[in-house]
């Protein structure tokens, strides 16, 4: 299955199944139906320790909020469309042009591509198609970026989870993790309370801010995040990791158990694709 944890507003999923919905697929699994793991009916956010702002207060969304099951989707998404275990081999040099020569080659009624199959040893494979989609992201060879004026460098959102079960034999309320209430998402806390005053982690916290975003996923079992929403640098996934595993701490949350992790690395801005490529 797909690796990083997705979390989406539920009013937003509708919009997606309704639109694949017209298309003639159907979208399901998932303990909750159309490949939804968890559903929380209320979204908390804390901003508090800045700008006079208590670090207790909450402000409380009545927006629901769902975790995808990316293992139900994906088995929904390959049941419904050819998928093909392969790699391409072309690189742009230039709009629409690509080495090596005739390895992706536009026509007046489409694409025709050259993939590499995940078995090293298989000789490549011809695919044709009406329109290639590129989803590999800012690191792309098959898109020309446009540097001949002026752009801005990228910055970086980066981010360190984990799926953690905690000690909760000396909680004194079972219905909350900490102060994250368990029948809430928490989407963002900023608060910088945890480290000490005046300290270097409170100064580079307060220059460089990250949040912790937390899913409470049944019982003593939590997914946690600690993420830079942009920064140039990225902030490492040590220090997140570090940041994270303090706020914890600070909250009372003792973790007994990582039982999975997750690192994330999104480029933010850079240059724009140049104009009139026909891949999009």
């Amino acid at each position: 299955s797909w690796v990083p944890n997705y979390g989406v507003w539920k009013d937003e999923w509708q919009t997606v199944l309704d639109r694949y919905e017209a298309a003639g697929i159907k979208i399901d699994g998932g303990n909750v139906g159309n490949s939804i793991d968890k559903e929380w009916s209320l979204t908390d956010c804390y901003f508090g320790g800045s700008y006079d702002i208590p670090a207790e207060n909450r402000m409380r969304l009545d927006r629901p909020y769902c975790r995808v099951d990316p293992k139900a989707l994906k088995q929904t998404l390959n049941k419904n469309f050819r998928v093909v275990r392969a790699n391409h081999i072309s690189e742009a040099i230039g709009v629409n042009m690509y080495k090596p020569a005739g390895s992706l080659v536009h026509d007046e009624t489409g694409t025709t591509i050259k993939l590499q199959p995940k078995d090293d040893d298989s000789p490549l494979m011809t695919m044709r198609a009406k329109v290639v989609i590129d989803t590999t992201g800012h690191e792309t060879k098959l898109v020309m970026k446009d540097t001949r004026g002026q752009y801005s460098s990228p910055g970086f959102q980066i981010a360190y989870g984990a799926i953690v079960e905690m000690d909760e034999s000396n909680s004194p309320d079972l219905s909350q993790a900490g102060p994250y209430d368990k029948e809430a998402m928490t989407l963002f806390d900023y608060r910088t309370d945890h480290f000490p005053t005046g300290s270097s982690e409170s100064e580079g916290a307060e220059k460089v801010p990250t949040f912790n975003y937390v899913m409470p996923l049944g019982g003593n079992r939590i997914f946690v995040e600690e993420t830079s929403l942009v920064a140039r640098p990225g902030v490492s996934f040590q220090e997140c990791k570090e940041r994270l595993f303090t706020r914890l701490e600070f909250h009372g949350i003792k973790v007994t158990k990582v039982t999975e992790e997750e690192f994330c690395y999104i480029p933010m801005g850079g240059a724009l694709p140049m104009r009139d490529q026909r891949i999009l």
